[in-house]
Formats: structure tokens, C-alpha cells, sequence
């Protein structure tokens, strides 16, 4: 009795320190009890902390766990586990998360070329996908996961006869198309097409496509083909003063129409085109996904990918050695399939690992298809992804804060004057960069 009072005490030890409150993890309640509950019977398995913003890796650290005892992998989830590790002297065995690539931090991880030996050599990767994480000519982090942006509308789609050739659209066609679709009933619009201004991250999207690319410079700072924001702003104006009517127009459809969700816009024909995401997509209701249809957004060949890669690092000090044995075992394509199985088997909220693609080329060509019906003859070819350049570690908060903003008041012609370059300055002085 009193070992069981013993393991009791340290399974409740463990959770407290390792589970942390936030609502958005609760689902994965059961599934850490277990993990963290099996670490208690065997001392002398080492421990390997992971630090994550990722909370589906709890069910991805169970399987691990049940596959072999020399190490113990503990969760503790962190909204930014980068900024953490700046300030503070704790440290973990391996950081899994979004953006991970931070100038100011990486004097504190180590290289992780053998890391990719061992996962088949840099052949088995995206090419410019395996840049993201090099610093200064160093592999310091090795991406997992990233994920696509998808343009979706009703399977079969509408208006008759709409049919496209192959598993992309261009903006053309889908400004064309989404016009063609516009229907008034009387002096009110009753039908619309699209617009780019219904999500700001195809704003973001539209500018990438039409060329905008950011792009480290230097220790936290960055530049931008700064030529063509004039032209992406008139671009996105024209879409919407010609294509459809004005904002007022647009205005007046969404609040008639657009307080109910974009899919069930679709499926009713009130809407042609909906912008979402490949983990977006895959997370609908099953019901709605079978009605629907979607296409990878191109131009030029290429088909932007999104900026939150989630990348593997691992701190210079700590349980280098178990680090490197999870970190492998993520890696592995076998486990890889494993763990989509297994997150759909338990209907983990998350689209295939960490919420994207893999970073494995064959992983995406031959394992999803098997598990996502939808992607068969659908996954793009390397040739065609065109992944971001390394970022500062603040991009999110720039992105959000200045850039969207920008791009909607171009679209719509309303906000402040002031050009991308200013708003830029403004937003770093006011951060102290």
C-alpha cells in the first residue's frame, strides 16, 4: 500500500509541474495522465523535457513513451517557448514549435547536421524548406511540419460548368470566376463570389503571390522588395471597386450574409470561393468536407507556404542524447504514419503531424493520400512550394500588428495614408528595435 501511495504522490508531483491550465489542452487530459503516470515506474529511465506550443505533441510523446523505456519524454506546453528561454535560467531538452529560427538564441542550440544524416540525409527534405532552419551556415533547427494555403468551394462546384483542369488556381481565375458569380436582388447584392478582404491572411496571401517576400538581414532585422507594395495595394483596390461593386457593396453583403460560417456560405451557393488552409480544411466536420472541393492558390508555378513552420531544436546542454533519440524517432516515416493513425484513431484535433505537412517529401507523397482520401493526386511537387525566408523572432506579432492592416486599408482604401515603410518604422520604435 504504501508504494502505491508512493506512485500516487509522484504521478500528481509530475502533473502538477508538467500540465499547465490552458483550456486548449484539456482534451489531451487523459492521455498525459497516462504519460505522465508511466514515467513513475521506472526510475532510472531518463527524462527528456520538450517544450512545445504544439498541445497534440502530448499524444505524440504517449506513443513514444509506450515504444521504449531508456527515456521518458515530459511535456510542458508554452504559448513562446523561444521568448521563455530568453528569460529564464530554466532550460528544456528539446524545443518542438512554431518559428523557432531566433537570431538572438542561437549561441544556445546545437547543430543538428548528424540529425538529418540519420533521417536519410538532406535529400529526403525540402531543399529551401531545410533553410529556414540554418543560421550562419548551421543546421540549428530541423522543420517537422508546415502547412499550405486552399481555396474551397462547393463539390460540384457552381455555376455550371465551372471546371477545373488540375489542383491549382490562379488569381485571375479566381477573381474571373468569383465576379461572374456576383448576382444583385434589386439594389442589394444577394451573391458574391469572393473577396479578398473576407480573410486579411489572403491579403497576406495575394501580396505573397504577387511577389512580396520579406527577408532577414541581419540580428533581428529584415527587408522587403519595397517596389511593388504600390502596385499589391492598387491590385487588391481594383478587386474590390471592380470586380465587386465597391466596399459598400461588400459591406452590405456581409452583414446581410457573412455572420454565418464560410462553409455553410458555400454549400447554400450564397458564396463561390472560401479562403482556409490544408489543417483548416482537414478539420471541418466530415459533413462539410464531402460538399466541398479546394484548390492549392498559384502564380507563376509557385504556391506560397505558410510563415509558422514548426522546427526541432535542441539546447546545447541537457539530455542531449535522449533529445536526439526523440527527435529521430519524429522524424522517422514509419512513426510519421504512426502517429497520423493513431491521432485519427483518437480524434486528436490536428491535421497530420504537428498540424501540417511533413517535412519529408515521401511522408506527404505516399503517406497522406493513404489517410487523407481527399489528397490523392493532390499533394503539390517540390518544385511548386515556395517556403519563406528565416524571420526575425517578433514576424508574428509585425505581421499581425502592421502588415495586415496595411494590406486591408489598401483593399479598401480607408485607414491611415501612410505608406508600409512608415507604419514599419513607427511599430519598431515603439518596441525599441
Amino acid at each position: 500500500m504504501q508504494q502505491v501511495r508512493s506512485f500516487i504522490q509522484c504521478g500528481l508531483e509530475r502533473l502538477g509541474r508538467h500540465i499547465t491550465a490552458q483550456l486548449y489542452i484539456r482534451s489531451f487530459l487523459a492521455g498525459m495522465l497516462i504519460l505522465v503516470f508511466a514515467g513513475c515506474s521506472g526510475r532510472e529511465t531518463q527524462s527528456v523535457v520538450v517544450w512545445t506550443d504544439r498541445p497534440e505533441l502530448a499524444a505524440y510523446l504517449e506513443l513514444f513513451n509506450s515504444e521504449q523505456s531508456a527515456y521518458f519524454a515530459e511535456l510542458e506546453y508554452h504559448e513562446d517557448p523561444l521568448r521563455l528561454l530568453r528569460t529564464t535560467r530554466r532550460e528544456p531538452d528539446i524545443i518542438i514549435a512554431r518559428l523557432p529560427t531566433d537570431t538572438r538564441s542561437a549561441e544556445r542550440f546545437r547543430t543538428l547536421d548528424s540529425l538529418i544524416e540519420v533521417a536519410g540525409g538532406a535529400g529526403m527534405f525540402y531543399q529551401d524548406l531545410l533553410k529556414t532552419g540554418q543560421i550562419e551556415g548551421r543546421q540549428l533547427f530541423v522543420p517537422l511540419s508546415f502547412d499550405l494555403p486552399l481555396i474551397s468551394f462547393k463539390h460540384p462546384p457552381a455555376p455550371d460548368g465551372y471546371e477545373t483542369t488540375n489542383m491549382y488556381i490562379e488569381l485571375d481565375e479566381l477573381r474571373e470566376r468569383g465576379e461572374q458569380f456576383n448576382r444583385q436582388a434589386g439594389d442589394r447584392p444577394s451573391h458574391m463570389g469572393f473577396s479578398p478582404r473576407w480573410d486579411r491572411e489572403f491579403l497576406y496571401l495575394f501580396a505573397r503571390l504577387h511577389g512580396l517576400e520579406f527577408r532577414h538581414t541581419g540580428i533581428e532585422s529584415f527587408d522587403w522588395n519595397r517596389e511593388l507594395t504600390p502596385t499589391i495595394g492598387e491590385q487588391l483596390a481594383s478587386w474590390v471597386s471592380e470586380s465587386n461593386r465597391g466596399r459598400e457593396t461588400e459591406q452590405q453583403f456581409e452583414r446581410r450574409y457573412l455572420n454565418d460560417p464560410k462553409q455553410q456560405l458555400l454549400i447554400r451557393e450564397r458564396i463561390l470561393f472560401a479562403y482556409n488552409t490544408a489543417s483548416g480544411f482537414a478539420l471541418q466536420p466530415a459533413a462539410f468536407r464531402s460538399e466541398l472541393e479546394f484548390r492549392w492558390p498559384i502564380q507563376d508555378g509557385k504556391l506560397p507556404v505558410l510563415d509558422e513552420i514548426v522546427h526541432i531544436g535542441i539546447p546545447r546542454t541537457g539530455n542531449t542524447a535522449g533529445a536526439e533519440v526523440l527527435a529521430s524517432w519524429l522524424l522517422e516515416p514509419i512513426n510519421q504514419e504512426r502517429i497520423i493513425v493513431d491521432s485519427l484513431k483518437k480524434r486528436v484535433r490536428s491535421f497530420g503531424i504537428a498540424g501540417g505537412f511533413s517535412s519529408r517529401i515521401a511522408v506527404n507523397e505516399n503517406v497522406f493520400p493513404r489517410h487523407y482520401s481527399y489528397l490523392s493526386g493532390r499533394i503539390p511537387p517540390p518544385e511548386h512550394l515556395q517556403f519563406p525566408g528565416r524571420l526575425p523572432s517578433y514576424w508574428p506579432s509585425l505581421r499581425s500588428a502592421v502588415i495586415l492592416p496595411y494590406l486591408h486599408d489598401r483593399a479598401t482604401g480607408t485607414g491611415s495614408a501612410d505608406s508600409l515603410e512608415s507604419r514599419l518604422q513607427t511599430w519598431l520604435l515603439r518596441r525599441g528595435d
